[in-house]
C-alpha cells in the first residue's frame, strides 16, 4: 500500500507540475498586462475571501474521507453545511466590505469585494460525492478537474486582463475558476446529494477543530498583507503577494497532489502503527525529494524567474522569492504531518499548534517591517515557518511512534544533492556574472532553462549514485524510477503483433 501511494503521489506530481506550468504562463502573462498596485488591490481583497474559503475548503472533504462506512447521509450533510457555511461567508464579505475598505483606505476595495462575494457560496456548491474518487484512492479525476478549471481560468484571465486592463480581470478570472470546479465536480461525479442533513454532529465533532485550525493558519499567510496593506501601500501588498504566489507555486502547491494523496493513503494503512508509520515516511521522503531542489534552485534563480515570469517591473521581488522559497520547501513536510493528525482524530492539536504559531508569528512579522522594513517582514515570517515545521515534526513522532528527525533521516541523500547542486549553480553565477534584468527575454529565459536543467542533472545524479552506494534501499528513487518505467511503457509505441499468415511456420 505504501508503494501504490507513493508511485501513485508521484504520478500525480507529474501531471500538477503540467497544472502548476499554467498557472506560472498566466502569471507571466497578466504581470505584464497588470501592474503591482492592481495584484495588491487583489491582495487585500483575499484576506476578507479568504478567510471565508478557510471555513470551507476541504474541512467537510476531509470528513468524508477520515469515516470508515460513508452512507448518502454523509454526503446530504456534507452537501447542506458546505452550502449554508457559503452563504452565511458570502454575506459576511459584502458586509465587512465597508469596514475593510475603509480601515485600509482604499475606496476601490469595497467594489471589489462585492464581486468577489459569491466565492464562498461557489465552494459550498461542489459536489460531495466526488471525494469518493480520493477515498478509492483514484486520483486521475481530481487532475482532470483541475487541468480543465485552469485552462478555462488561464484563457478567460488573459483575454479579460487584455480587454480591461485593470484588476477586474483577476476578479473575473476567480469568479470563472470556482464557476468551473462546480460544473466539473457535478459533472465527473455519480452521486447526487439531497438537501438534508443528519448527520451535523458527527462533522461538528471532526471539523470543528479543522475549521479552526485552517483560520488561523489562514491569518498567519495573510499577515504580511494585512501589514503592508495597513502601513505601506498597495504596491507594496501587490510584490509581496506575487512574490509569494511564486515560492508556494513553486514548493507546497506543486506537491499539493501527494499532500492530498498523503490522507486517504495513510488511513486506508491506519489500523497498523508499524505499515502507517513507514507509509508516513516514505511520503515524506517523497516531499523532500522534489521540494528541497526544487525550493533551492529556485531560490538562487529568483532574478531569471523574476526577469521571465514578471518582467522588469517586479525586479523588487527577487528578494522575497529568495527568501521564501527555501522555507517554503522545507514546509512541506507539514502536508503529511497534518494527515497524520486527522487521521487520529486529533484536529484540536493541529489547531493549538496553528494558534500558537500565529500568535508567535504577529510580532515577529509586525516587528520585522517596523525595524527593517519589508525584509524583516519575510524574515519574521520565514522564521515562524521554520518554528512550525519543528513543532510539527514533534508532534508527528509522538503520533507515529518516531523520532522527530526520522523524516530527515530517510531523506539523507536529498539533504545531501541538493548542495551540490546549490553550490554548482552558485558557482556558475559568480564566475559569469549574469546580470538577467538586462539581458533581453530570450536571453533571460534560455539562462533559466540551462539552470533549471543543469540543476536537475546534478541533483538527481547526485540522489541515484548515493542510492546506488547505499545499496538501492526501498525508498523515494525507486519510486521515481517506477513511474518513469510506466511512463516510458505508455509512450513507447507497442509493437504490432505479426499476422497469423506471416507467422513463422
Amino acid at each position: 500500500m505504501a508503494a501504490k501511494l507513493a508511485g501513485g503521489a508521484l504520478l500525480n506530481f507529474i501531471s500538477m507540475v503540467l497544472i502548476r506550468l499554467m498557472g506560472l504562463i498566466n502569471i507571466a502573462i497578466i504581470a505584464r498586462l497588470l501592474t503591482p498596485d492592481d495584484f495588491g488591490l487583489m491582495a487585500l481583497a483575499l484576506i476578507a475571501v479568504g478567510f471565508v474559503e478557510a471555513l470551507i475548503n476541504r474541512q467537510f472533504e476531509n470528513a468524508l474521507i477520515r469515516q470508515q462506512d460513508v452512507t448518502a447521509d454523509h454526503f446530504n450533510t456534507a452537501f447542506c453545511l458546505a452550502i449554508l457555511v457559503g452563504l452565511f461567508g458570502m454575506f459576511m464579505v459584502i458586509a465587512s466590505a465597508g469596514y475593510l475598505a475603509q480601515f485600509f483606505g482604499n475606496a476601490e476595495l469595497q467594489a471589489v469585494l462585492y464581486g468577489l462575494s459569491p466565492v464562498p457560496l461557489l465552494m459550498g456548491l461542489r459536489n460531495p460525492y466526488f471525494v469518493n474518487f480520493e477515498k478509492n484512492l483514484n486520483f486521475r479525476p481530481r487532475l482532470k478537474l483541475h487541468v480543465r478549471a485552469r485552462l478555462v481560468m488561464t484563457f478567460t484571465s488573459v483575454i479579460t486582463a487584455y480587454i480591461l486592463q485593470s484588476y477586474w480581470a483577476l476578479v473575473i478570472s476567480l469568479l470563472t475558476l470556482h464557476a468551473t470546479f462546480v460544473v466539473l465536480t457535478w459533472h465527473l461525479a455519480e452521486g447526487r446529494p439531497a438537501l438534508r442533513m443528519p448527520r451535523w454532529k458527527a462533522f461538528f465533532r471532526f471539523g470543528g477543530w479543522l475549521t479552526l485550525a485552517g483560520l488561523a493558519i489562514f491569518f498567519q499567510k495573510r499577515l504580511p498583507t494585512a501589514i503592508l496593506g495597513k502601513l505601506a501601500t498597495t504596491y507594496e501588498a501587490g510584490r509581496f503577494h506575487v512574490a509569494n504566489e511564486i515560492s508556494t507555486t513553486m514548493t507546497q502547491q506543486l506537491l499539493s497532489p501527494i499532500g492530498e494523496a498523503l490522507f486517504p493513503g495513510l488511513m486506508s494503512v491506519s489500523k497498523s502503527p508499524e505499515r502507517l508509520r513507514r507509509a508516513y515516511l516514505k511520503g515524506q521522503q517523497s516531499l523532500l525529494g522534489i521540494a528541497l531542489p526544487v525550493g533551492t534552485g529556485v531560490a538562487i534563480a529568483a532574478p531569471e524567474v523574476v526577469r521571465v515570469l514578471l518582467g522588469a517591473q517586479w525586479e523588487a521581488a527577487v528578494p522575497i522569492i529568495a527568501i521564501l522559497t527555501p522555507v517554503s520547501a522545507l514546509s512541506t513536510l507539514t502536508l503529511g504531518v497534518n494527515a497524520i493528525k486527522m487521521i487520529d482524530g486529533d484536529t484540536r492539536t493541529l489547531f493549538l499548534r496553528n494558534l500558537f504559531i500565529l500568535v508567535l508569528t504577529i510580532p515577529l512579522s509586525l516587528g520585522g517591517y517596523l525595524a527593517f522594513g519589508i525584509t524583516g517582514l519575510v524574515l519574521g515570517q520565514a522564521l515562524g515557518q521554520l518554528i512550525n515545521l519543528a513543532l510539527t515534526l514533534q508532534i508527528a513522532a509522538r503520533a507515529t511512534q518516531s523520532k522527530l528527525h526520522d523524516p530527515l533521516r530517510v531523506s539523507w541523500r536529498s539533504f545531501v544533492a541538493t548542495p551540490v547542486m546549490a553550490a554548482t549553480l552558485l558557482g556558475i553565477d559568480a564566475l559569469g556574472g549574469f546580470a538577467p534584468f538586462e539581458m533581453s527575454l530570450l536571453q533571460a529565459a534560455s539562462l533559466l532553462l540551462g539552470k533549471a536543467l543543469l540543476g536537475a542533472v546534478i541533483a538527481g545524479g547526485v540522489q541515484m549514485f548515493l542510492w546506488r552506494l547505499a545499496g538501492r534501499p526501498d525508498g523515494f528513487e525507486q519510486q521515481v524510477l517506477a513511474l518513469v518505467s510506466r511512463l516510458i511503457t505508455r509512450v513507447k509505441p507497442r509493437k504490432n503483433h505479426l499476422d497469423p499468415s506471416e507467422a513463422p511456420h
